[in-house]
């Protein structure tokens, strides 16, 4: 109940205190409500402009988006037939060949513009029209699953096309050997790719598949991609001389019970047979005869991969090779599922998003590519019969500077001749102004006077001033916390019932409302002593020297400023109280006050006291000792200096 008494008490105090309390609470809450208004008006507005930005910024990327698309299939239409007409227009097949790579781009994680150079270089190596979207699709999955870029990738499936006659359907089957032997083999899928591509034609000469050539590639192991090649394709090219085999190479094969003729035929019929069969009959040589036995049949450059081949862990490993690449039901689809498992990936995901993005952008920006390039056309046509009738102009200008250049030789002879004349004036104004050099150096010494002194009087009026607006601002400020601090001790004693603190908050108030006039009140006396001061200042500062005789130097005291007190040793003019009460009081001989003030209550206390009661009492006894030394101090007089 003491509290709600405490609340009503408060509200009294308020209303009483500020009468339109309430109507300044309900206008302030009023224009509260129109700045959120102004505030929610300016966020529509901000909001529209920054999505209008957003628009067109979009707008911007898709144009770009659209020309760079529009580039890449430019140059699909340079080497495929059918895109472009005679007069060089974009045919149905263009735009329908360009769909069909935006949408492949969908499915594969490979940007628009990737997948139209790999049509690109599909075309130009020949690829059928009807082909290219099926081989651009493998060469993208290849080069995933190959773990390499689908240029190269695309590079490879041409070169099988071309070099072994293969269809599209044929290069997907291959692709899948190469893949599997890849994975289990200790060769990676793009050694055994450039083995095919180097010495595929070859071998399908020498009566060997593909996958064949691709067994072998992955049997060199432990060695690069070219000296593979080399030493494989050195192997084929003996196997294959027939009746143009050397003395040296039928005089190995007679050796091992061969002829040269046999093993031609034999390549034709069954060439995996015949290279195992021959690398068997060089293993079963004595040791130091197979590596001769090796260098007379193949040739230096194949030692090192017939050896390999040859030894009985690399025949074992040739053998299971060619095993693999034969058996349809282990490499068949293999490509495909190493593409689908690597684009199994959150960074492959992101590329299709960014993939239907692209294609949005380059669907919008394409509707703007034709009014952009008229528009080009235009301002391209209008700049041209500028530079045209620029040129037109030229023998107008040169005429034109042919007759300016005699004015301006005519100015600058007129501006010679003016020179001469003056010249002997402007020697004599010197001459004259060296003369009366005395006179205007004692002119200056007399400005310099009073400029000393107006100027001390200038800097001391602003530097007072600015003292004073500061010392006002900070009188005020600290009168306003006082008077809050008062207030909040009011409130919170009224709320507590602690009736002195209360008192001591209202005491507080009325305090700081006269401390914050003394501060305003101050500031104009401050400003006369301020001007006083900048006087004395620049007449202290004087200095000049006549005939030799130097004056000046003057120590005309200023009148200090002693609001935060001061020691004073000699009679002296000083302005005292300005900051509120300040005593004034002569020192002793030991430089302190003339007297000793000591607090000692004596408190009697009767019966049962607590603590609580003993703090009050010692309280109210410092608080009447308090009142007693104000009440002195009041009926003190000052002491002034004599």
């Amino acid at each position: 109940m003491a509290k709600n008494t405490n609340y009503k008490l408060m509200m009294e105090i308020a209303g009483k205190v500020d009468g339109s309390f309430n109507s300044a609470v309900g206008g302030a809450g009023g224009k509260v409500g129109k700045l959120q208004g102004i505030v929610k008006k300016f966020a529509g507005y901000t909001a529209a402009a920054f999505a209008a930005k957003k628009v067109v910024e979009f707008g911007v990327e898709s144009v770009k988006a659209a020309m760079k698309f529009e580039d890449s299939m430019s140059d699909v239409a340079k080497v495929v037939d059918g895109l472009k007409t005679a007069t060089g227009k974009n045919t149905d097949e263009f735009y329908k060949m360009g769909d069909a790579i935006q949408k492949l781009s969908l499915k594969i994680p490979m940007t628009s513009n990737d997948i139209a150079n790999i049509v690109a270089s599909a075309g130009q190596a020949g690829i059928a029209r009807k082909d290219l979207m099926k081989f651009a699709e493998d060469a993208a999955k290849m080069g995933i699953a190959f773990d390499t870029t689908a240029e190269q990738a695309g590079d490879w499936m041409a070169q099988w096309r071309t070099s072994m006659g293969l269809s599209q359907t044929q290069v997907e089957n291959l692709a899948d050997q190469v893949n599997y032997l890849g994975n289990t083999s200790s060769e990676k899928a793009t050694k055994i790719a450039q083995v095919v591509s180097d010495i595929g034609s070859l071998g399908k000469m020498a009566g060997l598949t593909g996958g064949q050539v691709a067994a072998l590639g992955a049997a060199t192991t432990g060695i690069d991609a070219s000296t593979s090649g080399t030493g494989i394709k050195a192997m084929i090219t003996a196997m294959t001389a027939g009746s143009s085999a050397t003395a040296k190479q039928q005089g190995v094969l007679k050796k091992l019970g061969l002829t040269s003729k046999g093993v031609a035929q034999n390549m034709q019929k069954d060439a995996e047979g015949t290279i195992v069969t021959l690398l068997k009959r060089i293993n079963q040589l004595p040791k130091a005869e197979q590596a001769a036995a090796i260098k007379n049949y193949f040739g230096k450059q194949s030692l090192q991969v017939v050896a390999k081949l040859a030894g009985k862990e690399g025949l074992a490993n040739l053998q299971k090779q060619f095993e693999s690449a034969g058996s349809a039901a282990k490499y068949s689809g293999s490509m495909q599922k190493e593409f689908e498992a690597r684009s199994s990936t959150t960074s492959h995901y992101l590329q299709l998003l960014n993939n239907s993005l692209d294609y949005i952008k380059v669907t919008i920006g394409s509707a703007f590519l034709p009014y952009i390039a008229k528009a080009a056309k235009l301002m391209a046509s209008g700049l041209s019969s500028i530079g045209g009738g620029l040129k037109k102009t030229k023998p107008y200008f040169s005429a034109l500077g042919k007759v300016a250049l005699p004015v301006f030789k005519a100015i600058g002879s007129i501006g010679k001749s003016v020179w001469k004349e003056l010249k002997p004036i402007g020697s004599s104004a010197m001459t004259m102004i060296r003369k009366m050099m005395p006179v205007i150096k004692a002119l200056g010494t007399a400005f310099m006077f009073f400029g000393r002194i107006l100027g001390g009087v200038v800097y001391q009026r602003v530097k007072s001033a600015m003292t004073n607006i500061f010392g006002v601002i900070s009188g005020l400020i600290r009168s306003a916390m006082k008077v809050i601090g008062g207030i909040c001790d009011f409130l919170t004693g009224v709320f507590t019932g602690n009736w002195r603190k209360a008192w001591q908050g209202l005491v507080d108030i009325v305090k700081g409302i006269f401390g914050g006039l003394a501060a305003v009140l101050k500031a104009p006396i401050n400003a006369v002593i301020g001007t006083v001061n900048g006087l004395i200042g620049g007449i202290n500062g004087i200095k000049f020297n006549i005939a030799g005789h130097k004056f000046g130097g003057t120590h005309i005291p200023t009148i200090p400023l002693l609001a935060k007190g001061g020691i004073v040793t000699s009679p002296t003019l000083a302005m005292i109280g300005e900051a509120g009460p300040e005593a004034v009081t002569p020192l002793g001989k030991g430089g302190g006050l003339g007297a000793t003030i000591t607090f000692a209550p004596n408190i009697t206390i009767s019966g049962n006291a607590d603590r609580k009661d003993i703090e009050s009492a010692m309280s109210i006894s410092f608080e009447e000792f308090k009142r007693l030394m104000d009440k002195y101090e009041k009926g003190k007089k000052r002491v002034s200096f004599a």
